[in-house]
């Protein structure tokens, strides 16, 4: 897959992204990076319904919210595992 850039909260159960950039407040930045979701980390989306996404982030599992996902721009590494 060549390289494509997309919102978090858009990507398919399965596929393996890097994380490019987080767009939100300071508080949220924060939080998002104590969870281990910085730029150049990669993330594998292991469920991804109508209001939440389940991601494994460095052998560890965290849901957020369709909202939070969306203020989350990656980059796709791989087509569906």
């Amino acid at each position: 897959m060549t390289e494509s850039v997309s919102q978090l909260s858009g990507v398919p159960e399965g596929y393996r992204v890097r994380v490019r950039r987080v767009h939100a407040g300071t508080c949220l930045s924060v939080r998002l990076y104590q969870m281990g979701i910085v730029p150049g980390e990669e993330v594998l989306v292991k469920h991804n319904n109508r209001g939440f996404i389940i991601l494994e982030v460095k052998g560890v599992e965290i849901s957020l919210s369709k909202g939070v996902a969306s203020k989350i721009e990656v980059e796709y590494l791989s087509d569906y595992l």
